[in-house]
């Protein structure tokens, strides 16, 4: 593609301590595309997430969103830029005492200066988008861990961001919900477009969202390529961890 990368990350390096979790690492995402990230446990998988939303700072090497050097942002411009990036955590991290409604319209309320009129028309937009509005006024704990799940996309999704993060999206749900959870974003990303960078532990959850796979080991990429390539794939290590059901 002509267009500049929307994520670019070059020859980052990343220690704690004596442990090196990011070894020269590189790769680019562009514009609407999907990355899915995978690798054994410990691989940096996570880490590199928290790079990208500037979350931790690389020991050298360059993070660049959507034109921003990440490292580079004082707390105004990471603020700025995290408005533009939606993070889904592992465990929807969803507020308990708080009505699927108010989770959602939570990041509206506290970031943006929009009136209660202008909040529910979004957050109603979002709830429908995820098929969840019949659900807009249940607590989390009346709902299933995919609903959930859901939740935690409609309110990723509310403030429009260009960029999505997904952590384990398929984490704690049995495979019909991880399914249909993989098939949601699938269906996102045609309908709006969205760029985003998935770490997942699950093949089919890889297969079925990623335009590419790129397999970490050791802070090092081993390689980057869609998935059909990756089953079909030489490289030693990478037939081993590929052939072991993930």
């Amino acid at each position: 593609m002509s267009d500049a990368p929307v994520i670019r990350v070059h020859e980052v390096d990343k220690a704690f301590g004596p442990q090196k979790v990011l070894n020269g690492l590189s790769f680019e995402v562009a514009k609407g595309e999907s990355l899915v990230i995978m690798g054994p446990s410990g691989a940096g998988k996570s880490v590199i997430l928290k790079h990208l939303i500037g979350l931790l700072r690389p020991d050298t090497g360059t993070i660049e969103v959507a034109g921003r050097e990440v490292p580079r942002l004082r707390p105004a411009g990471l603020a700025e830029l995290r408005r533009d990036m939606g993070y889904l955590f592992q465990h929807a991290a969803l507020i308990n005492w708080l009505s699927v409604y108010d989770n959602v319209a939570l990041p509206l309320r506290e970031t943006t200066s929009q009136s209660e009129s202008e909040i529910n028309s979004k957050v109603i937009s979002v709830l429908e988008l995820v098929h969840l509005l019949d659900a807009r006024n249940k607590m989390p704990s009346e709902i299933s861990g995919g609903m959930q799940k859901r939740v935690g996309l409609a309110r990723t999704l509310v403030t429009d961001p260009k960029v999505i993060l997904y952590d384990e999206p398929e984490a704690g749900l049995d495979p019909e919900m991880s399914a249909s959870v993989s098939e949601m974003i699938v269906r996102l990303r045609h309908e709006i477009g969205m760029t985003s960078v998935t770490v997942t532990h699950s093949w089919p959850c890889a297969e079925a969202v990623g335009d590419r796979v790129a397999f970490f080991e050791h802070g090092k990429l081993v390689i980057d390529a869609p998935p059909a390539d990756i089953l079909s794939s030489t490289i030693p290590r990478v037939r081993e961890f590929f052939s072991t059901p993930k």
